[in-house]
C-alpha cells in the first residue's frame, strides 16, 4: 500500500475513534439523565378501612369505607388542587387545570384534594386524589407530609353521580387526567412502599418560604402575601427568578416540574454556595442555598 494510503488510514482511524469516543459519552450522558433519582414513599390513606370497591375500567380509583375517619396523604407531596365547601364549595381551585379528572372538576367528587408528587423526566406528574370528603382544611399550594390528614371522609358531591354512603375515594393519574391502578401507591404502614421517580417538588418548610417569599417581594418578582404557603404566585416568581438567573427555558406559569427544580439547584449551585447533586429534587440544603442566593441579584 502507498505511503498517502497509510496516512489517510490512520487519519480515517483517528477520526472514527474520535466519534466512537463523542457516542459513547452522549450515550452516557443520556442514560444519566434518565436515571432514576429518587424513591418516593407511600403508605396509609384510610387507617383501618376496608375496600368496598376496588380499580377498573368502570372506576377510576379504590373506595375506602370506615365512617367519618380522616383520609390521610399517601405520600409528601404539594396541594396542586382542591374543591373544598368551606372555600366556596362549586369553585375549582387549581394550579394543574390541565392535570384535574372530569369526576373532579364536573362535580361528582364533591370536596376533593389532589396533591403532586413528583413524575418521571417527561415532567409527566404523579397525583393522588381524595374525593367524596366531608371537609378539608388543606389550601392550594400548602405542602403536606406523608400521613398528614388531608381532610374527613364524607359522601359530598356536587352532581348526581350516585354516592353510596360515607367513604373515601382514592385515585391515582399519571399525566393528563390519566388514571393508573392505585394498589402500588399506598401501603398499609407509612412508608412500606416505594415508587421511582426522576423529579420530585416539595417546597421548603413553612418559615423557609416564608422568607423567600420576603426576598422575592424585596426584589420586584412576587407582590403576594408573605405567609409560608406557596400557591402558584410564589413558584411563578420562582420560576421567574430562575429564568432570569439560572437558564431556565421553560414556562413561568406557577407549575412546578423538572425544568423548575433543576433550575433551582443551579441557581443555589451558582449563587448560594450549595454542593449537592443537580437532580431535579431540591430539599432543604437546596432551599437554604437558594435564599442565600436571592441576596446577590
Amino acid at each position: 500500500m502507498p505511503h498517502h494510503m497509510h496516512s489517510h488510514a490512520r487519519r480515517l482511524v483517528v477520526v472514527l475513534s474520535a466519534l466512537l469516543m463523542a457516542a459513547l459519552a452522549s450515550l452516557t450522558a443520556l442514560s444519566a439523565n434518565a436515571a432514576t433519582v429518587t424513591s418516593v414513599s407511600f403508605g396509609r390513606v384510610k387507617p383501618g378501612a376496608g375496600i368496598t370497591q376496588g380499580y377498573s375500567s368502570g372506576h377510576s380509583g379504590i373506595d375506602f369505607a370506615g365512617g367519618q375517619a380522616a383520609a390521610l396523604a399517601s405520600a409528601s407531596g404539594y396541594v396542586v388542587a382542591l374543591r373544598s365547601s368551606q372555600a366556596g364549595g362549586n369553585t375549582v381551585s387549581s394550579t394543574y387545570s390541565g392535570y384535574v379528572p372530569s369526576q373532579a372538576s364536573g362535580g361528582c367528587w364533591g370536596n376533593y384534594v389532589g396533591i403532586l408528587h413528583g413524575g418521571n423526566s417527561a415532567g409527566t406528574p404523579v397525583i393522588s386524589w381524595y374525593g367524596h370528603l366531608a371537609s378539608t382544611n388543606l389550601i392550594l399550594g400548602q405542602s403536606v407530609s406523608i400521613g398528614q390528614t388531608v381532610g374527613t371522609a364524607g359522601q359530598s358531591s356536587y352532581t348526581s353521580c350516585g354516592v353510596s354512603g360515607v367513604h373515601l375515594h382514592y385515585s391515582v393519574t399519571v399525566g393528563a387526567r390519566a388514571f393508573v391502578n392505585p394498589t402500588p401507591y399506598y401501603g398499609t404502614a407509612d412508608g412500606n412502599k416505594t415508587v421511582s421517580m426522576q423529579w420530585q417538588w416539595v417546597p421548603p418548610t413553612s418559615a423557609v418560604q416564608a422568607s423567600i417569599q420576603q426576598k422575592l417581594t424585596d426584589k420586584g418578582y412576587y407582590t403576594g402575601p408573605v405567609n409560608g404557603i406557596w400557591g402558584p404566585a410564589s413558584v411563578q416568581a420562582v420560576q421567574a427568578v430562575v429564568r432570569d438567573r439560572a437558564g431556565y427555558t421553560g414556562s413561568v406559569n406557577g407549575i412546578p416540574g423538572p425544568g423548575t427544580a433543576t433550575a433551582v439547584q443551579n441557581f443555589a449551585k451558582a449563587r448560594g454556595g450549595y454542593t449537592g447533586p443537580i437532580n431535579a429534587v431540591p430539599g432543604a440544603n437546596t432551599w437554604s442555598a437558594f435564599l442565600t442566593g436571592l441576596n446577590g441579584i
